[in-house]
């Protein structure tokens, strides 16, 4: 139906049909209304049931509140119970002392109960290890929260040496004076001393680490993690009567000339720089030093004739980026009393092999194990007839070269005068990365020369002759195990 114009009378016929439009529009509006009251009912139950349902969950969560607390309550009073009953609280303060040793947690420990805390503040030994990880600051309230804690530990330890680990990750100028004085007093209080950082502390540690320190039987110094900041050497005037091991990573590290520390027996330095001088003066101010694991980055050469003699050193690894090419540097070094050694050259390729042949007599002739990690170099072959009392091999190529095919070769038979080489070997190891004809064909002639019961073999028999592949699965590859069960057939044949 179209809109109606109110503003006229309607004719008869017009009337007639809105009559008739009236009485539907009377019906479908009674209908309307009692659907609508309909929904107000419905609409009026529901929000009742609403209401209904939140004072239900409200009276339910009340209950479950109260039992929560009740159940708090209970277990509050079953913890205090049981812990009253438990035989910990049975055993002596000297016992509790012992466990709490053992456990070193201090400040763990000692905020427990007040008689815990009591027994751990009364055992001195339980503040003798100090580990601590110096973050950055700028504030002088946050340096004295490090310094609080660190005199902690110096405090309640009653005097007894202590153990001490320090990371610093603090920028050198954030320190105002009293951090490294607390660090200090820990050093001369230490009997182990491990000093790692990320920053350039090369003029604090001088200055700090030549306080005396009576009890230091290990010192440790890391600081390589500084690449842009300058190389500054790290110059040590140890005063530590006791001291044993003393490692060192990161800065050069330079020596008094009147200093001496007779008591260490192992060193290790891996540091940005190593020359001859520093060699020298290495076995100079440690002079009974038995263990001995260096890295040199740089090539070593000297312009005179040098010394390098450490008459009690037994052990020694040592990495020699480029080698020796100073055949006068070469034949300096004498270590009477060396047992193993391992030694590590790198770029084979521009090697002299007079130089390193006389490197390996005059370093090693006395060993009885020795190892050459990454490559054999030219020259090797030669140097190990100097090497009479060698039992231990250990050698390692990348490829099937002519050096360790002719070391191989050589120990596989006498000289013309009968003499063999390495005549007390018992145990050889070849490090490889793939398997060959040529050396399955050396490896087994070796094996059969030197076995126990070769004919004219050498006066020390071939006990153990170990191929070792690089890679993870050669010991899932046959050719590879072939090879090991072969030549260990070989050697125990009758």
């Amino acid at each position: 139906m179209s809109v109606l114009d109110p503003n006229r009378f309607a004719g008869p016929a017009e009337a007639a049909l809105l009559r008739d439009d009236i009485a539907a529009d009377e019906v479908v509006r009674a209908a309307l209304r009692e659907r609508a009251k309909h929904a107000h009912t419905t609409l009026h139950d529901a929000n009742e049931a609403v209401r209904a349902a939140r004072e239900a969950a409200a009276s339910a969560q009340q209950s479950v509140d109260h039992i929560t607390q009740l159940e708090h309550a209970v277990d509050g009073r079953l913890a205090v119970a049981w812990g009253l009953v438990h035989p910990i609280r049975r055993l002596p303060d000297e016992l509790l002392a012992m466990i709490f040793e053992r456990r070193r947690l201090s400040f763990t420990l000692a905020a427990v109960c007040r008689r815990w805390r009591r027994v751990a503040l009364s055992t001195p030994a339980l503040w003798t290890i100090v580990s601590c990880s110096v973050r950055n600051f700028h504030d002088i309230e946050a340096e004295q929260n490090y310094v609080s804690y660190l005199r902690c530990y110096l405090d309640r330890s009653a005097n007894r040496p202590l153990n001490v680990t320090i990371e610093y990750f603090a920028e050198s100028c954030a320190a105002r004076g009293l951090l490294w004085p607390a660090i200090s007093d820990l050093y001369r209080r230490s009997r182990t001393f491990y000093f790692w950082s990320c920053e350039d502390t090369t003029s604090n540690l001088e200055i700090h680490l030549s306080s005396r320190a009576p009890h230091l039987r290990e010192l440790h110094i890391d600081n390589t993690e500084f690449p842009d900041a300058p190389k500054t050497p790290l110059r040590l005037v140890l005063n530590t009567p006791r001291l044993k091991k003393f490692e060192c990573r990161g800065s050069l590290s330079l020596w008094s000339g009147a200093v001496t520390s007779p008591s260490v027996r192992t060193v290790a330095f891996n540091t940005e720089e190593f020359h001859v001088r520093d060699m020298v003066a290495l076995f100079r101010c440690f002079p009974n030093v038995v263990h001995l694991d260096v890295n040199v980055f740089n090539e070593l050469s000297s312009l005179v004739p040098v010394a390098i003699r450490a008459n009690r050193l037994e052990s020694l690894t040592i990495r020699l980026s480029y080698g020796v090419k100073d055949i006068t540097l070469a034949q300096s070094f004498s270590f009477p009393s060396l047992q193993e050694a391992c030694v590590e050259m790198g770029d084979v390729g521009e090697l002299h092999a007079d130089a390193t042949s006389t490197f390996i007599r005059s370093a090693f002739a006395t060993v009885t194990t020795l190892r050459f990690e990454d490559c054999v170099a030219d020259g090797t072959c030669s140097a190990l007839r100097s090497c009479s009392q060698l039992e231990d091999l250990w050698l390692t190529c990348h490829r099937f070269r002519h050096e360790i095919e002719d070391t191989i070769t050589a120990l596989s038979a006498p000289d013309p005068s009968g003499a063999w080489m390495c005549p007390r070997l018992r145990s050889l190891t070849i490090s490889v990365r793939e398997t060959s004809n040529r050396l399955v064909e050396k490896l087994t002639a070796l094996a059969t020369a030197r076995r126990i019961t070769a004919p004219s073999g050498p006066p020390s028999a071939l006990e153990k002759l170990t191929v070792v592949f690089d890679g993870d699965s050669w010991r899932e590859h046959a050719p590879s195990l072939q090879l090991q069960n072969q030549l260990y057939t070989i050697l125990q044949s009758l």
